[in-house]
């Protein structure tokens, strides 16, 4: 076994043991086992190996008997020779870097393992650095080897020598830069073999010789910059071979000659400029051929001609700006073509021998002309890809041969109209082109499933354009022109579940508009210049579970505008003009879930809105003018877990409380349905049945305190946001109700005292940010009452010292006193444990630890710089 030794910096005691341990190893390998020792151990009726003439070793181990005594045999190498053994320690201890790391013969048997009869070794995700002469000797019978994702760099010559049943190998993801010729020379069994990943700049000949089973090689990944001639002769057996990215020019003639089986080969991602006519030359059984992302510029003619059975044929990413008609003239059996990102000016009738084709795509390219027979003989044609391209017109009839035609791609292109289309059609993709009508394209396209047009230049959608589109399921009509919607313009689709008209000009939703397509589930009318949702605008569409209206110009809900949305779950009408809601308009919606009514001009809102909506899981009601809530808002929002309300005017800054969680007296009183409270606009148990609440946010209201009993009901609410607010003091009922509390943000107010032990209240809190305060003056007790404290931010305040002197743990993983001008001690005491601590200093800041660690003092201070 091998002992990997760091540089000498040992006691000199422990170098004589090491010299000691490899003399006694040594001694064991020139001396015959004696006792039990000899006993042949054996798996089923297989004797161990045979001792090989000229070696000098106890008797070698075969790889299935590791299951006797693999901790035993697992220490056992086989050394031929003084020569080989004193290379071989040599090698294994003699200036070994401290990060090197080697396979050895120790333990190298523990992780084989027996997969359906097989016995396979993996050593993968190891580091591994150097993998020794000999070290895999030992393992006669092993059939599967997976060194991959390591960082061998370095073979040797002999180090499969004795391993002849092994059939896989994978030195894929090393560093490999060289591989001598004679590497896998004794492997006669080999049907796999993965060295992709590398570094190799060049293979030699003879590295394949004597593989005549090997079925897939995997050379990708390397820096190959040439194959040698014959370098795949001996491979007859060969199924699969993948060369792609690496740096080849040119494929030698005849490279592949003598692989007659080969079924699938990819040369993608080199810089192949040329082909010789005859590189494919006796490849009867060839099916998948990739030359993607090339150089190429051109084919010969007959450069195919012995590919009969070719399915597949990628060229995309190459520079080919012209197929000559006979250069397919042999390729009968090709279902698949992907010709994207060459420089083709025009498709003509160079396609009429692929009687087989069914995948065509011929994507970014410069195309402008398509003749009018171009896919006429692609009789089973199903998929076709014409985006990105110039194309301006299409030949009314380019389509009328392609009965299967089930997908179209047209998008980025020029067109002003459509040709005529199969009836076979089930997507049809056009989108960002310069059509402007709908009239007649879509007639009879009884089996299209999905229509998507956004990007173009269409104005309006008549009634009868969609009446033959009983199967469609999708509409995508965004980014257009579209300015009115008419009533009945999607009455035949009995079948849309989903339609997007955002980006478009509608001014008003009118009565009725949807109905005939009953399985609506998503409408999206996402920016566009609605002023009015008029009454039963969804009518006839119970099945709707997602409706965007945002960014319109709404400015006021009626009561039976969601009439009949019975499985409305999702509603997001936020950045409107919305300033009025009837107390009625959300009653339909008892399966609501998510509502988003952010960024409108509410003032108030009534009681009873949300009195029917006790499903109602996340509400935004932020960037509003609400200066007053009733204390029955919420009553009913058992099942709340979100709710913003940042960025309103809840503060009522006419009247200020020095004191929040004191109140001036008793509980403040409600005037009529406003439900303004003495001191702020929220009133005592506003929050009190929403136990499901876990995220409240409250920030930028103009707060300069709340009143007691706010918070109540709240056991279960995580976090708390209350920045950008008037605070000036908290106390021990500030934030009475909130035990679960585990995130509080109280930055950017006025705080200049804490005091009381405000957090009493709250020990669960783990992250607290209290920056941007004026705070002066940090009591050592304030924070014994939060033992789950990890994160706390406390920069930016004027504080002259923080003393913690006998603080008897310092639990923080992150301590924020960054633009704080202060002096920090901390002197924690003799039991304390210090560990996982940053502490953020800037400008002036000063840091004195003392007395961090249990084993010693250690002082540091830092000036403009981050300490930790």
């Amino acid at each position: 076994g091998a002992v990997r030794l760091t540089p000498w910096r040992r006691s000199f005691g422990v170098r004589i043991a090491v010299v000691f341990a490899v003399m006694v190893g040594w001694n064991c390998q020139r001396k015959p086992f004696s006792g039990p020792f000899r006993q042949r151990w054996r798996l089923g009726n297989e004797n161990l190996a045979p001792r090989r003439p000229g070696t000098r070793t106890c008797p070698a181990t075969n790889a299935k008997s590791v299951f006797g005594n693999s901790t035993f045999l697992g220490e056992q190498m086989r050394v031929e020779g003084r020569k080989s053994r004193r290379r071989s320690i040599l090698g294994l201890f003699g200036g070994i870097h401290r990060d090197q790391k080697i396979i050895s013969g120790k333990g190298i048997l523990k992780n084989i393992g027996s997969d359906s009869g097989e016995l396979s070794l993996e050593k993968c995700h190891l580091q591994l650095r150097i993998i020794p002469e000999g070290s895999l000797d030992q393992l006669t019978s092993l059939e599967n080897l997976n060194l991959s994702h390591n960082l061998v760099r370095y073979l040797p010559q002999n180090v499969f020598r004795y391993l002849s049943a092994l059939k896989s190998i994978d030195l894929s993801h090393n560093s490999l830069h060289v591989l001598h010729g004679h590497t896998f020379s004794n492997l006669l069994n080999l049907t796999f073999l993965d060295v992709s990943h590398n570094d190799l700049i060049e293979l030699p000949k003879a590295l394949l010789q004597n593989m005549g089973k090997l079925r897939h090689i995997y050379i990708n990944a390397n820096r190959l910059s040439r194959l040698s001639d014959g370098f795949f002769s001996s491979l007859t057996s060969l199924r699969k071979a993948c060369i792609s990215r690496n740096n080849l020019q040119n494929i030698p003639a005849r490279s592949f000659a003598k692989c007659r089986n080969l079924e699938d080969l990819d040369l993608s991602f080199n810089r192949i400029r040329d082909l010789d006519p005859k590189s494919f030359l006796c490849l009867p059984g060839l099916t998948r051929l990739r030359l993607d992302d090339n150089c190429i510029q051109t084919f010969s003619t007959n450069l195919f001609d012995s590919l009969e059975c070719l399915q597949e044929l990628g060229i995309s990413g190459n520079n080919i700006s012209e197929i000559s008609r006979d250069l397919f003239r042999s390729l009968t059996s090709v279902r698949v073509v992907e010709a994207d990102r060459n420089r083709f000016l025009q498709v003509d009738e160079s396609l009429h021998n692929m009687g087989a084709l069914e995948h065509l795509s011929l994507g970014e390219n410069s195309i402008r002309n398509i003749s009018a027979f171009a896919f006429r003989a692609n009789h089973n044609l199903m998929f076709l890809s014409l985006v990105n391209n110039s194309i301006e017109v299409l030949p009314r009839d380019v389509f009328i041969a392609n009965h299967n035609l089930k997908t179209l791609h047209l998008s980025h292109n020029q067109l002003k109209d459509l040709p005529n289309l199969p009836p076979s059609l089930h997507n049809l993709i056009a989108s960002a082109n310069k059509i402007q009508r709908l009239e007649a394209m879509l007639r009879g396209l009884h089996s299209l499933q999905i229509l998507d047009l956004h990007d173009n230049k269409i104005s309006e959608i008549f009634p009868d354009s969609l009446r033959d589109l009983r199967s469609l399921q999708a509409l995508n009509l965004a980014g257009n022109r579209i300015s009115y919607l008419t009533r009945g313009t999607f009455h035949s689709l009995t079948s849309l579940r989903s339609i997007n008209l955002n980006r478009n000009s509608v001014s008003e939703v009118p009565h009725g508009v949807f109905e005939g397509a009953p399985q609506l589930v998503e409408i999206n009318l996402f920016e566009n210049n609605i002023s009015a949702v008029y009454d039963g605008a969804f009518r006839g569409i119970k099945e709707l579970k997602h409706l965007h209206i945002s960014r319109n110009q709404i400015r006021s809900l009626s009561k039976d505008v969601f009439e009949n949305l019975d499985n409305l779950e999702y509603l997001s009408l936020f950045e409107n003009d919305i300033s009025e809601l009837h107390p009625d308009c959300f009653k339909p919606l008892k399966k609501l879930k998510f509502l988003s009514l952010h960024k409108n001009r509410l003032s108030s809102i009534p009681k009873e809105l949300f009195q029917h909506n006790n499903n109602l899981q996340c509400l935004h009601l932020s960037y509003n003018s609400l200066s007053s809530l009733h204390p029955d808002t919420f009553q009913s929002l058992e099942n709340l877990q979100i709710l913003s309300l940042d960025h309103n005017r809840l503060g009522n800054p006419g009247i200020r409380t020095e004191n929040p969680g004191i109140p001036p007296g008793d509980p403040p009183e409600v005037s009529g349905d406003s439900g303004v409270g003495v001191a702020t606009g929220i009133p005592p148990g506003v929050f009190r049945n929403l136990k499901s609440l876990q995220h409240l946010s409250l920030s930028n209201n103009g707060l300069r305190g709340w009143d007691l009993g706010v918070f109540a009901g709240l056991e279960n609410l995580q976090q708390l946001k209350i920045q950008e607010n008037n605070i000036s003091t908290l106390d021990t009922t500030s934030f009475e109700g909130l035990r679960g509390l585990k995130m509080l943000n109280i930055s950017k107010n006025n705080l200049s005292t804490i005091k009381d032990h405000p957090f009493l209240a709250v020990p669960q809190i783990n992250h607290l940010e209290v920056s941007q305060n004026q705070i002066s003056e940090v009591s050592p007790e304030l924070f014994k009452a939060l033992p789950e404290l990890r994160f706390l931010a406390f920069h930016s305040n004027p504080i002259s010292a923080v003393k913690l002197d006998g603080y008897p743990l310092f639990p923080f993983r992150l301590f924020d006193m960054a633009s704080t001008f202060c002096q920090v001690q901390f002197s924690p005491s003799e039991s304390s444990t210090v560990q996982n601590i940053r502490i953020k200093l800037y400008e002036y800041a000063r840091l004195q630890a003392d007395e961090l660690y249990r084993n010693g003092t250690k002082e540091r201070t830092s000036e403009g710089v981050e300490g930790e």
